[in-house]
């Protein structure tokens, strides 16, 4: 079926034409290209290009930069030292990056990127969202009439080669996240969208912060002038890196979406018919003849890509599907657009003329503005973005077409949450072509020359599965304990209630009144004992959603309310900002009633918002209640094609080695072998991550204490305990009832009533510098504590440097401050002087 498609897609470059097919002059049919991307053909040894390790010793860290250790104080010349990329999956969690690296003594030169909806001061033009912000900045900036970004040149000129800007910091030499570059774009009346990306700025970065997708994203990352060669990446949260690498190379095109291509064609043919698409109204000169100001778009071509839309919808609506879908090789997705002669030859025209189209909806202010039709330009460049991924395409993607449930309920949204995916629920069938190897994503990176690949998470474990998504050797792995001692956290694994109802919120058994009533008598008697803030975690929106309606008519609500102030996770983002600062200003209550609510409980979902990247140190989350196993819809069509995807290279990973039986076979790779899992696993590997991922709200630093509650019988088995986070897997307790669990937690909070909540201010490790800024809780309450944990890094870190000679004395406190690559190397001398704590609360 894959030849087949193949010769399909490459046979129709030089068809002739009917109505409603793109017929060109073009050279004969081309052929695909099968290329294996990930051997590098220099027998067996890992490549610079390879990213994640080399078996020989390194010679140097990068073009001229010794790999023996150098004097303290040294001035280091020539070549620069290889740039790291730090990525994260939101701008949120890059801002904490920001906070920590301004804490501590290193200040290299800094590049943060972000969108021009985060960025753009234009009065006007940022009041926009979306394609239509993009199309208007454009617009202003090609025609030079944007004064923000006019004035850069002269702004930078002005500051000077030394100015903190080009370091990333503030004329007070503050390192700026997104929120402050964007004030600092305002007050120097200059555009920060257009200045980050400065060659002299994101050109000259030490470090490059940024989200996940202008990586894993071929079209975002073209747009960006990062070398990749020889840089460091990192991928903080890298838990995330699964869906978002997969959801970057997949793509939904509903019902909807085609039908509005096929309006926004028939506004743009209006217009192009009335001649009202001139000079004159299309501000950016879209689709017009730069010379004679008509439009070089014809009402003609639109037409012919409005009735392959028709075709294409009618056909789509006219296949039969089943209850769960059809599906067809990754290969397919060729031939289906091969019909209309829609090509790796002909995609530019089809996109260029796409492109016309919304930019002449966009300057008109057409109704629908073009955004159906740039949801199929983004299709069709994802199918045909490279020539010579036939074989990627084979093994790894799937075309789905299948009918989406019309309840809008949780299951679209639990489905689309959990694997990434952008498609929603439509009248009409979905042609879906989904990528299930996220490791595509990470190997493009790789052979555009990365040196080193470091992936970092509190819930990467078990991480040979994850290696396997991600089709990438890690002969470097690290699983650290918690830096935290053994009375500061309580993990209980509780099977039943206060009135001994076995608590199990499996599909079948939760929505059960005896279920739902025993779990909030639960809920409540947790209440009395924690003290300051509770968060209490579903598997679901619906289960949540469920046992809150159920918990009202009861009247367990009412009581819950009299113990603490409760708040539940919206389904939408944007009312979640104004719920958390209530949430907090409850505890933060400095006379609560004496009768009353104390403190609050916030109701949340596993995989929803609450449950990644929020905060919950100190007072905010004393304790975390597991209500059940998030697992993903079990008849979802996505999840059923990736375990049957992971089913068959398990298999055809067994017919390579015949000797190697259970759950996982052993696929090779030109650097090493990478261990394989089959769909139940992975199933069940998911669920676990989602709920360690909420357990890690609490306990965020090394003074912090919490307890942690697994509220589901099947925490009890060791199966599902071995799943748990490695710090907390040998300190799992299981209560024979639940009364000896209320007398555990008494016990607990007792015990750390009088444990001393840290300031919200601290000093920088390694020198004096302003906290102001930054109202968070500390994460070192003093110097030995900040002294054990560098020292537990120290430990466990690769050298950035062979250490090849013996270590030489510090730098005097005089010496400014060393750039990161001089810091790196001051670490590596210190370290091995084995000198006690002065070491190690300096690195």
């Amino acid at each position: 079926a894959g030849a087949a498609g193949a010769a399909a897609a490459a046979g129709a470059g030089a068809g002739g034409a009917a109505d409603g097919t793109f017929s060109f002059d073009l050279p004969g049919a081309g052929s695909f290209s099968y290329v294996d991307a990930g051997r590098d053909g220099d027998g067996g040894r890992a490549t610079p290009a390879s990213g994640t390790a080399t078996p020989d010793a390194p010679k140097s860290l990068g073009d001229g930069v010794p790999a023996a250790p150098v004097p303290a104080g040294a001035t280091f010349t020539g070549p620069r030292a290889p740039t790291i990329i730090y990525a994260s999956r939101t701008h949120s969690q890059l801002s904490q990056v920001v906070k920590e690296l301004s804490r501590t003594r290193y200040q290299p030169k800094l590049s943060l990127l972000g969108s021009r909806e985060q960025l753009c001061v234009h009065p006007k033009v940022s009041q926009e969202t979306g394609g239509r912000l993009n199309y208007n900045c454009r617009a202003l900036t090609t025609d030079g009439k944007c004064g923000f970004k006019n004035r850069l040149d002269s702004f930078l000129a002005a500051e000077g080669e030394a100015a903190p800007i080009r370091r990333g910091q503030d004329d007070d030499g503050h390192t700026m996240d997104i929120e402050d570059l964007a004030k600092y774009g305002r007050e120097k009346n200059v555009c920060p969208y257009f200045l980050s990306r400065e060659d002299s700025i994101q050109g000259g970065a030490d470090i490059v912060l940024l989200p996940y997708n202008y990586l894993v994203d071929p079209a975002a990352r073209a747009g960006l002038k990062i070398a990749l060669q020889d840089s460091v990446v990192i991928f903080d949260e890298a838990h995330n890196l699964e869906s978002v690498a997969g959801s970057a190379a997949s793509f939904d095109l509903t019902a909807a979406d085609i039908a509005g291509c096929i309006d926004e064609l028939d506004q743009a043919v209006a217009l192009l018919q009335s001649g009202a698409a001139t000079a004159a109204t299309l501000a950016a000169g879209a689709g017009v003849d730069s010379e004679g100001g008509e439009s070089n778009l014809k009402a003609e071509e639109a037409n012919r890509l409005k009735n392959i839309l028709l075709e294409m919808e009618e056909l789509i609506d006219k296949t039969e599907v089943g209850p769960g879908g059809k599906t067809f090789p990754g290969s397919f997705v060729f031939t289906f657009f091969g019909r209309w002669n829609i090509n790796y030859k002909t995609k530019k025209v089809v996109l260029e003329m796409i492109e016309k189209v919304v930019d002449m909806l966009m300057a008109q202010n057409a109704t629908a503005g073009g955004l159906a039709l740039s949801r199929l330009a983004s299709a069709i460049e994802s199918v045909f973005r490279y020539k010579d991924n036939m074989r990627d395409i084979i093994e790894h993607y799937r075309v789905h077409l299948h009918q989406p449930e019309k309840r809008g309920g949780d299951r679209g949204r639990r489905s689309t949450s959990f694997l990434g995916g952008r498609g929603g629920a439509s009248n009409g069938k979905t042609f879906s072509f989904w990528c299930f190897s996220p490791g595509v994503a990470i190997r493009e990176l790789k052979l555009l020359g990365i040196r080193s690949l470091l992936l970092t998470s509190g819930t990467l474990s078990p991480m040979d599965s994850f290696a396997a998504e991600l089709m990438t050797p890690f002969p470097v792995r690290l699983e650290n304990a918690h830096v935290i001692s053994p009375e500061q956290v309580v993990v209980c694994a509780v099977g039943a209630g206060p009135t001994n109802v076995r608590l199990n919120s499996s599909y079948q058994n939760r929505d059960k009144p005896e279920y739902k009533s025993e779990l909030g008598r639960a809920v409540v008697n947790f209440c009395r004992v924690v003290p300051d803030g509770l968060l209490v975690f579903f598997a679901s929106y619906s289960a949540l959603e469920g046992a809150v309606g159920y918990w009202h008519e009861d009247g367990t609500w009412a009581r819950i309310g009299k113990l603490k102030h409760p708040f539940v996770e919206p389904r939408s983002s944007s009312e979640l900002n104004a719920l958390m600062t209530d949430y907090r200003r409850r505890i933060d209550d400095p006379s609560p009633p004496a009768i009353g609510p104390r403190g609050a409980v916030f109701f949340a979902v596993c995989r929803g918002k609450v449950s990644e990247g929020l905060d919950f140190a100190d007072r905010y989350g004393r304790a975390v209640v597991i209500t059940g196993l998030p697992y993903a819809p079990a008849k979802d069509p996505h999840v059923l094609l990736k375990k049957q995807v992971l089913d068959e290279r398990v298999r055809a990973a067994a017919r390579q080695a015949p000797s190697s039986k259970g759950r996982a076979g052993t696929a090779r790779t030109a650097e090493a072998p990478v261990t394989t899992i089959n769909g139940h696993t992975w199933y069940n590997q998911q669920a676990a991550r989602a709920v360690n991922q909420a357990i890690g709200r609490v306990i965020r630093h090394v003074s912090d204490y919490g307890s942690i509650v697994l509220l589901d019988e099947r925490f009890a088995s060791t199966a599902q305990r071995d799943r748990i986070s490695l710090w907390l897997r040998n300190r799992i307790e299981v209560p024979s009832k639940f009364g000896h669990t209320m007398g555990r937690l008494t016990a607990f909070y007792k015990a750390n009533s009088g444990r001393p909540i840290p300031p919200p201010k601290r000093e920088v490790l390694g020198e004096s510098r302003s906290a102001s800024r930054d109202p968070s809780p500390v994460a070192y309450d003093d110097a030995g504590a900040g002294a054990t944990a560098a020292s537990i890094i120290e430990r466990n870190r690769l050298s950035a440097v062979r250490r090849t000679a013996a270590p030489v004395a510090k730098p005097v406190a005089s010496k400014p401050a060393p750039s990161l690559l001089q810091a790196l190397v001051e670490g590596e001398e210190a370290g091995g002087g084995g000198g006690g704590g002065g070491a190690g609360a300096r690195a």
